[in-house]
């Protein structure tokens, strides 16, 4: 998690000061992802890999037990135990398929891939991190990964497409410093 929160911060901070022709292209790919996962959970829901054993991580396992029973007592009981215990017990939603750290590790590294290549080695070794360790914990089953890349590229690819006459129109600006005076 904080590996990914890391690349967040530093791309949109690195990209806003260094690349800002192409930042609105970024800022647009993140949040495609985000509601492109989000329906993705919507179409392929899992509970995730910690309900058949234990990750590495004891600190993870018991946020994941907390959340797996209140994923079953919300089913069990219904919207009226969702109403009395959801502002207390709801801290974040239960699912597993796509991997959506990957998803955005990924994306991070490949922005960084065509617009900032002082990046790559430390989110190559990030991502490789994140993508390990979502298994190794039991966040995530493999398969999951592969699901997270397709929706980084894909959102990568829908981003540059909409931003296309923007980024355009923002690389052929001119500094009023730089523009000839008037005749």
């Amino acid at each position: 998690m904080i590996g990914y929160i890391a690349m967040f911060y530093c791309s949109f901070c690195y990209h806003a000061v260094r690349t800002p022709t192409v930042f609105s292209q970024l800022v647009i790919a993140a949040l495609l992802l985000q509601v492109i996962g989000t329906l993705a959970y919507l179409v392929a829901p899992a509970v995730g890999p910690f309900i058949y054993e234990q990750g590495l991580n004891p600190m993870v396992t018991s946020g994941q037990t907390s959340m797996f029973d209140f994923y079953q007592r919300s089913v069990a009981e219904g919207p009226a135990w969702l109403q009395r215990n959801g502002g207390v017990a709801f801290t974040v939603g239960l699912a597993a398929m796509p991997s959506l750290h990957t998803a955005a590790a990924c994306l991070f590294l490949g922005f960084a891939w065509q617009h900032g290549r002082i990046l790559l080695p430390l989110y190559a070794f990030l991502t490789f991190f994140i993508m390990v360790t979502a298994v190794a914990t039991r966040w995530h089953y493999l398969i999951d990964l592969p699901v997270g890349v397709l929706i980084a590229w894909a959102s990568l690819a829908l981003a540059k497409r909409l931003t296309r006459g923007a980024v355009e129109e923002q690389s052929v600006v001119v500094p009023a410093i730089l523009q000839p005076e008037p005749a």
